[in-house]
């Protein structure tokens, strides 16, 4: 048998946010009719799942803007079904379950859930949820979201900040798109360094006050590096810790950002947590950077793991880059994609000298010297990007650069 899609309930004549109720649960549904049907402005449909299906979705026309979805017994096939979901398709989710909290919440938040509530839950809580949710929708302007694209080590120290602050910086410099770059290094970030900046407010404040942030007040925030790319780094002093940090927050912060800027780049550090997977699971790319030895090996097939079956991050989505390649090397290109099951998408060859001086004086690599082999790997990195779908003789290496973190 399949799902029982009802008709819809409408709290008014204007109706602009669409929300499904989803359960199998016929109290639990009904409860949740009476609390969402008092907030004005949302068009409501109720599925309630009578065996057979557990994907809470199946048999709808049109997907809603928001999906509560009540889990049962059956709550791991139910959000399992909704982890195999592609993750461009799936719809907003609040996951409200009596089951264990803990498994429970983290396969909701791998499935994409933005909230998850344990009954007896506070109604209005819930209606506050939504209400932000209906604002935020009516508040996005369509024209544009730009594309987000992490940067993690495999192991400490292969040069992950290093690519993601030139990848952003000539970005800027070069074909003069809106870019922000997020150190989220919350203890150890360097980026600002790496730019010869200071931050008097930093991530903190912008997480803190996320929900009130537009565009000129997230500006407040933001380094602004000469090249016109803007910078989000922890201020110095600032002792934070990843729990200080609310990921519902972070989730927010993203969604500004891509809303804003052409591109945002996030330094992401080497932990896997609540906080970095928010962040892999909405990038449209994740650059892992590894370097040419055993250690860095075993590590970056850790992470591929760790990525691809804990997080859900779609194969394609993720490119290797290979830092410090030397031809002479015991370890070759070959060997590492044998090894990972994944191609070596980028090389990037050791050039200490150009290194130490960037990071010394803190200035890009492209303004340290523009033809250096290091610089053009960089710039090569839209070629690998990009499958080679968009090269013109015209564009140049970091329009290439842009058009694939674009997805054109």
């Amino acid at each position: 048998m399949i799902p029982q899609l009802s008709q819809t309930h409408e709290s008014n004549l204007d109706v602009k946010f669409s929300i499904m109720l989803a359960s199998r649960n016929r109290s639990g549904l009904d409860q949740l009719v009476d609390i969402v049907s008092r907030i004005n402005g949302v068009e409501i449909t109720t599925n309630h799942i009578c065996n057979g299906h557990s994907d809470p979705l199946y048999g709808a026309e049109k997907l809603p803007q928001l999906l509560i979805f009540w889990i049962g017994d059956d709550w791991r096939d139910e959000l399992n079904e909704m982890v195999r979901q592609p993750t461009k398709q799936r719809t907003p989710m609040i996951v409200i379950g009596d089951a264990d909290e803990q498994e429970a919440m983290r396969l909701a938040m791998k499935a994409g859930a933005i909230d998850y509530m344990r009954p007896p839950f506070d109604a209005l809580e819930l209606q506050s949820t939504i209400c932000e949710l209906k604002d935020g929708h009516e508040d996005v302007s369509p024209q544009q979201s730009g594309s987000i694209t992490s940067v993690i080590n495999a192991k400490g120290g292969a040069g992950g900040s290093l690519i993601a602050c030139n990848i952003a910086h000539m970005m800027a410099e070069i074909s003069h798109f809106k870019v922000s770059l997020v150190d989220l290094d919350i203890q150890f970030g360097s980026l600002c360094h790496y730019l010869d900046m200071d931050p008097k407010y930093g991530l903190l404040e912008a997480l803190q006050n996320v929900y009130e942030l537009d565009k000129h007040a997230l500006e407040g925030y933001m380094l602004k590096h000469k090249s016109g790319l803007h910078l989000l780094d922890v201020k110095p002093g600032d002792l934070l810790l990843p729990e200080d940090i609310c990921h519902e927050n972070m989730d927010a912060l993203l969604k500004v950002l891509s809303q804003n800027y052409d591109h945002v780049v996030v330094d992401l550090p080497r932990h896997i947590g609540m906080l970095s997977s928010v962040v892999l699971e909405k990038s449209e790319k994740v650059i892992v950077v590894l370097q040419q030895n055993i250690s860095h090996l075993r590590d970056a097939k850790r992470l591929l793991e760790i990525l691809k079956n804990d997080i859900g991050v779609d194969n394609e989505k993720i490119r290797i880059v290979l830092n410090r390649h030397s031809k002479q090397a015991d370890l070759t290109v070959e060997d590492i994609s044998k090894a990972l099951r994944h191609p070596v998408n980028l090389t990037i060859p050791n050039s200490f000298d150009q290194v130490s001086e960037s990071i010394n004086q803190g200035i890009p690599l492209y303004n340290v010297s523009q033809k250096s082999a290091i610089t053009k790997a960089m710039m090569d990195v839209g070629d690998d990007l990009s499958g080679g779908s968009v090269i013109h003789q015209k564009t140049g290496f970091v329009g290439r650069i842009i058009n694939n973190l674009k997805g054109v």
